[in-house]
């Protein structure tokens, strides 16, 4: 499986150190993934995180419910604040 994701980093490279805990199975699976395409094991689950996030990204995006947002846009900003007084005001 090859991830073509281009996963870029700031100019500084900052990057969080994490770590998790795998099933037996699925770091042998990774560790095979790394081997085959030459990387790290890190190199295949950031490629692997960022197709996901970007998947659902685009998912959200296409959502017709998502494309409300922003339609009742106008120039008070504290609606969220004072919402009842917008609503109810006669």
């Amino acid at each position: 499986m090859v991830y073509d994701v281009d996963v870029r980093c700031s100019i500084l490279g900052m990057m969080t150190r994490t770590q998790i805990l795998l099933e037996a199975n699925q770091y042998r699976w990774l560790a095979d993934q790394a081997r085959r395409y030459k990387t790290s094991l890190s190199q295949i689950l950031r490629q692997m995180i960022e197709t996901h996030r970007l998947s659902q990204l685009r998912r959200r995006r296409d959502d017709p419910l998502f494309r409300l947002i922003g339609l009742g846009k106008d120039r008070a900003r504290n609606v969220s604040e004072h919402h009842d007084k917008y609503l109810y005001q006669s």
